[in-house]
């Protein structure tokens, strides 16, 4: 499963980072990966939790957001493993 939440990034359980099926921020540039808790660089300079990026990403873009209520379980399951 995965959601996509902009241009640059995705909550995945595809990546092969992710174990048991675990959800993972995933920058779909990079294929760099993120656990919940996991520091994320942003730009400008400074860093944020992978979670709060979630959060941002979803409040930012939650009318283009495909099926974002479908998708909601998927989200909380990522916010679940901090």
């Amino acid at each position: 499963m995965k959601v996509t939440l902009g241009p640059e990034w995705e909550v995945s359980t595809e990546h092969p980072d992710c174990i048991c099926g675990h959800p993972l921020l995933v920058n779909r540039k990079t294929g760099e990966s993120y656990g919940s808790g996991d520091l994320v660089p942003t730009d400008p300079p400074g860093v944020m939790t992978a979670e709060q990026v979630v959060f941002h990403l979803v409040i930012q873009n939650d009318r283009t957001i495909p099926d974002l209520k479908a998708n909601w379980d998927l989200l909380d399951r990522f916010a679940r493993f901090a």
